[in-house]
């Protein structure tokens, strides 16, 4: 296994299947770079964009995020935005603000709704931040980072999604990837899990908990463990996607129940994703698109945004 392959999601999506007619199934947008004003260049976002539901998409590719008006089962391209260093988790909070997780320049950068300038940096110190995710019950903010300044990985904790954070690690639990909070502000990430055995030392996909109020990560043990993938609370359950699929657990202790299965036909490696209500939206590394599912039934998807190169991240920031 390539431990930092898994850890940092290279991309390695066949970008040719874009191309490829029935790839994704259902209705096909291609919204891609190509989408935006010819004559603008740089950041830039639709002057109706503030008052719209938004959807945004990092694009490892070409170091941007892509952003589009958001009214199922129509998008339209919304705006661009640029000046990023590999892109990559995306989060919102209450008020609509968008966090991006700039792992290549160490650091996270948060736009307001519609805005095409940072109105905030967030330093992670030597961590390459990778997934973020907003406590509804505090505010605070946590981001999971890759590097050698702790170990393998660390969780890092803004409180109040500003100043310097909190740095939570286990060095049994490296290279922690995905995260998200349930409504309580309990936080479940995956990773990877780190033992010897004997002379020899073993990596397995590892899930776990950070407790509110807790320092100390917990293990999960998960039934018909899903894989590394976004996570999400989708009100009821703990949502794990892996490439064409969402596993729904219910969480109890250290242990997690599967209690439903979303099938995301037409998906091939789908990394994050974001449920809003009776519909999940999916970066699909694999097939160089985006794609909407109906949540939790699945199936084939009702809307599929083509031609983007390297999607990795997606959330949606919704109008006040």
């Amino acid at each position: 296994m390539n431990v930092q392959k898994l850890a940092h999601y290279t991309l390695t999506a066949c970008v040719a299947c874009a191309l490829v007619a029935g790839c994704s199934g259902g209705a096909s947008t291609p919204l891609g770079p190509s989408a935006g004003p010819p004559d603008r260049i740089g950041s830039w976002m639709s002057p109706a964009a503030t008052s719209q539901n938004l959807l945004y998409v990092s694009i490892q590719g070409f170091d941007e995020l892509y952003v589009y008006s958001y009214l199922p089962p129509a998008v339209k391209m919304a705006g661009r935005l640029t000046g990023f260093s590999k892109p990559s988790g995306l989060c919102v909070d209450k008020s609509g603000d968008v966090y991006v997780a700039n792992t290549g320049a160490k650091n996270l950068l948060v736009y307001a709704h519609g805005g095409t300038k940072p109105i905030a940096k967030l330093d992670d110190g030597n961590e390459a931040p990778i997934s973020c995710s907003i406590d509804p019950s505090t505010g605070n903010l946590a981001v999971s980072g890759t590097s050698n300044s702790l170990g393998e990985g660390s969780i890092a904790i803004f409180k109040g999604a500003r100043g310097a954070p909190a740095f939570h690690a286990d060095p049994r639990l490296q290279y922690p990837n995905f995260l998200g909070y349930d409504d309580s502000g309990n936080l479940f990430f995956d990773g990877i899990y780190y033992y010897y055995r004997s002379s020899s030392c073993c990596f397995v996909e590892a899930y776990a908990e950070l407790p509110k109020g807790a320092k100390r990560f917990r293990r999960i043990a998960l039934a018909y463990g899903p894989g590394i993938g976004g996570i999400q609370w989708d009100g009821k359950y703990l949502a794990i996607g892996s490439g064409d699929s969402i596993s729904e657990y219910e969480i109890a202790g250290s242990k997690g129940t599967r209690v439903r299965y979303t099938k995301l036909r037409g998906a091939h490696a789908v990394e994050e994703f974001w449920i809003h209500g009776s519909i999940v939206v999916g970066a699909d590394d694999g097939y160089a698109d985006v794609g909407l599912w109906r949540y939790p039934r699945g199936g084939r998807p009702t809307l599929t945004i083509q031609g983007l190169y390297g999607p990795f991240g997606a959330t949606l920031s919704l109008k006040r």
